[in-house]
């Protein structure tokens, strides 16, 4: 028999991200920056913590605007980070649920990033 471990399950609002301050490469000008898009969490329907479902996974998006080539304006650019659970015995619903330190970076740009600082336990047996 194993002994009891705890994991540190995410709600919604233990979801970060962290946006870029690096400048694309065809950015010429160095005038276009990264803002934070808009943030989606799945939740969870069965577990609850402090009357607050869990979150399942969450997708970020970032857009680079204002940029230059020469003197002609780039086109903004969006960026993308897919925030999935790996492999646990505790689920919601029979899926994995989101833990502390799970992270994902974005597609264009790694220093675009979105993951779980959690604090909310939850006491299963494995």
């Amino acid at each position: 028999m194993s002994a009891k471990q705890k994991h540190y399950v995410a709600l919604h609002d233990d979801i970060q991200i962290a946006t870029s301050t690096q400048k694309l490469p065809a950015d010429t000008g160095q005038t276009g920056t990264w803002q934070a898009g808009g943030l989606q969490v799945v939740q969870g329907s069965t577990i609850t913590v402090k009357g607050k479902n869990l979150a399942l996974s969450a997708v970020m998006t970032w857009i680079y605007q204002g940029g230059t080539a020469g003197t002609a304006p780039l086109p903004p650019v969006t960026d993308t980070a897919n925030l999935s659970p790996g492999p646990s015995l505790l689920k919601d619903g029979g899926q994995d649920l989101l833990l502390d330190g799970d992270e994902a970076t974005g597609m264009v740009d790694a220093n675009n990033k979105i993951f779980v600082s959690s604090s909310q336990t939850l006491l299963s047996t494995d």
